[in-house]
Parts: structure tokens; C-alpha cells; sequence
């Protein structure tokens, strides 16, 4: 799916993203300097944006130290693996800064609404949808710092990159091995 073609309000089949630093507030702590820590991030949405643009996805928006990510659910497999990458070399990023944070990431394969929204210079394109909501939900608990998978993402993947999560219960989802 070409997103930036996408001019009105689309309904369609997407795999849903939410990526996030854990802990960023000890990483602002312990850099004082602002314009150094935005510095920080900058380099930090690079790593997420190049990882996620190559394998055809799309970055909708970073809102601090998290971002939201889609992929057409047709290239959910792809989009998966990709996200992946990018939390490992994110995650090595911050280790070569002096910070040992993992990042979580989730990912679900669900209808959503895209579309430009907003006003004036505010108007860029978004997602919405209860699709959305539920990807922002596997985000919970001891699953913080790892790659979670709804049954429905897993359920994209061929068995090779089936192999590379495992069960997690209540509720189910798979969660990458450690890397």
C-alpha cells in the first residue's frame, strides 16, 4: 500500500505498531542538557524511521520516546521482522550511548481507518480504529521490554519466523526470543 497516496479516509487491513523506550525518564535524567537529549532521539527516530521505510512501512508519528508504526497487512510478516530490527538496533544505539533500556513493541493485524487528519499545518495522515487500541494494549506488564505479538500478527508469520516467539498466557501472545 502506498500511504502517501492516501488523500481521504480509507478503511483497510493494516499491522499495527507501537514502539517505546522503557524507562526514558531515567535517560532525561541522566542527560540535563536538552538540546543534547533531543539530539539523542533525533538519532534514535533515524534508526526506527530507516528500518521501517525499507520494508515498506510507514512511521505515523513519535510522540516523545514512542512511536506509532503501519504496515499493509498484506507485508505483515515483513513488517514484523522489520520492527524487530529496528528494537534490536535501537536498542544497541542506546547501549553505544552509555543506556542499557530495552524497547517494547507490539504489533496486531487488524482493520483500521487512515487518512489525512487535522487542520492547517497540524494536517498529516493517521490512523484510527479500535485495531489501534488494541495494539496499544499488549503493552502491559512483565512483556515491557520485548517484541509482543497478538495471535492475529502471529498468525501472519511463515513457520521459520514462527520460531522466533513463543507462547505467553493469559492473555495469548507471542514474544520474541531474547536476541
Amino acid at each position: 500500500m502506498d500511504f502517501a497516496s492516501i488523500t481521504t479516509p480509507t478503511t483497510t487491513d493494516l499491522l499495527i505498531s507501537f514502539m517505546d523506550i522503557q524507562g526514558f525518564l531515567r535517560i532525561a535524567q541522566a542527560q540535563r542538557d536538552l538540546i543534547k537529549l533531543f539530539g539523542l532521539l533525533d538519532r534514535w527516530a533515524a534508526i526506527i524511521v530507516e528500518e521501517i521505510e525499507e520494508a515498506n512501512g510507514r512511521v505515523v508519528k513519535f510522540i516523545g520516546d514512542a512511536c506509532l508504526i503501519v504496515f499493509d497487512a498484506g507485508e505483515a510478516e515483513q513488517g514484523i521482522l522489520a520492527i524487530r530490527s529496528a528494537k534490536q538496533k535501537a536498542e544497541k544505539f542506546l547501549a553505544d550511548q552509555g543506556f542499557s533500556h530495552k524497547m517494547t513493541a507490539t504489533a496486531h493485524v487488524g482493520k483500521a481507518v487512515v487518512g489525512l487528519f487535522g487542520a492547517g499545518h497540524c494536517r498529516s495522515f493517521d490512523v484510527f480504529g479500535d485495531s489501534v487500541a488494541a495494539s496499544a494494549a499488549l503493552e502491559r506488564g512483565e512483556k515491557r521490554g520485548r517484541l509482543v505479538l497478538s495471535p492475529q500478527a502471529f498468525g501472519t508469520l511463515t513457520p521459520p519466523s514462527r520460531k522466533l516467539f513463543h507462547k505467553y498466557t493469559p492473555p495469548v501472545v507471542y514474544i520474541a526470543e531474547e536476541i
